[in-house]
């Protein structure tokens, strides 16, 4: 059957962002200006989770995730569609289900849909709040479970994944092939500006930075993501209980996270990453003009049809190809 998702091709990255509150104020350079061949979805405002740092086309919000240039190209990164695409989903799927006399577990329409992995998964631990609390783990890890019920019974299954079932039904009536596309179209490109933003000497400089910060204060890590994945120091000092990979967060962990993220602070990592990254970005958009293009009239097209199917206001608005 057709899959209403498509592979996420990022790559986790050695990247880092500062302690946000306070540490940043927003602010703008010219850097990175947006190319002007194609204009596409606009960054919506999150008053819950807002700028703190501006360069160009390029934001840094408060949790530590960026909204990025290729992010403009993607619905699926537009907080209002994808809450238009998982209201559609859910309608269709669970409509669907009703007439086969099956349930539906809330959540579980969308339970596949791309989602953007958290900061720390690229540029490690983001603000002093979670230094002191979760430090380096992911969430969805460790004590973290997965809510979302299963289809309750061999029927359910069935129904929903069968031949000519819910789930293929929906993917065809509200046209996710497109979603699929170009959802794959930008991923494949933002795969691209992390590869050449890995090798770019200007990231390379500014992790040694980082790193050299770290090295006062004892710790020996070439990347900010390298804390991370090391075992000797998550959880260090305590037992791992039975079941689990890794400790719980340690005040040993907890420590090193505060003092990575003096580090970015210190030595303004994230506002280097920002701009090295909307470069990489934005000249990747203005040599893929086409396929970008494809790639917003595949969305207006799914959007389209997603609004009557879920009969919702407007979404952000649709870029016009």
């Amino acid at each position: 059957m057709p899959m209403r998702n498509a592979v996420t091709k990022l790559i986790p990255l050695a990247l880092a962002t500062a302690g946000l509150a306070g540490a940043l104020t927003a602010c703008s350079t010219p850097h990175a200006p947006a190319p002007a061949a194609l204009a596409g979805f606009p960054s919506a405002p999150q008053p819950d989770n807002p700028v703190v740092y501006r360069d160009g086309n390029t934001e840094l919000l408060a949790d530590g995730s960026l909204v990025l240039p290729l992010d403009g190209y993607d619905a699926y990164a537009q907080p209002t569609d994808r809450t238009l695409l998982t209201d559609a989903l859910t309608t269709v799927e669970s409509t669907c289900m009703q007439a086969h006399g099956a349930h539906l577990p809330a959540g579980y329409a969308t339970m596949d849909m791309p989602k953007p992995l958290p900061p720390l998964t690229y540029y490690g631990v983001t603000t002093t709040a979670q230094a002191r609390t979760t430090a380096y783990r992911l969430p969805g890890t460790d004590d973290t479970r997965n809510t979302t019920q299963a289809l309750a019974t061999t029927a359910d299954q069935n129904a929903f994944y069968g031949n000519s079932g819910c789930a293929q039904a929906a993917h065809a009536s509200l046209q996710l092939s497109r979603a699929d596309n170009a959802f794959n179209t930008v991923q494949d490109l933002r795969s691209q500006a992390l590869l050449s933003l890995i090798a770019d000497p200007a990231l390379k400089t500014a992790n040694a930075a980082w790193s050299s910060c770290m090295k006062t204060a004892g710790y020996d890590y070439a990347t900010p993501t390298g804390p991370g994945h090391d075992k000797s120091l998550l959880g260090k000092g305590l037992p791992t209980p039975p079941g689990s990979s890794l400790p719980p967060v340690s005040p040993d962990e907890r420590t090193a996270a505060q003092t990575d993220v003096t580090c970015k602070q210190k030595t303004n990592y994230l506002q280097t990453y920002a701009t090295l990254a909307a470069e990489h970005q934005n000249r990747l958009i203005e040599q893929n003009t086409q396929k970008l293009q494809q790639a917003l009239h595949d969305w207006q097209t799914v959007l389209t049809t997603a609004r009557t199917h879920a009969g919702a206001p407007h979404g952000s608005p649709t870029p016009t190809p």
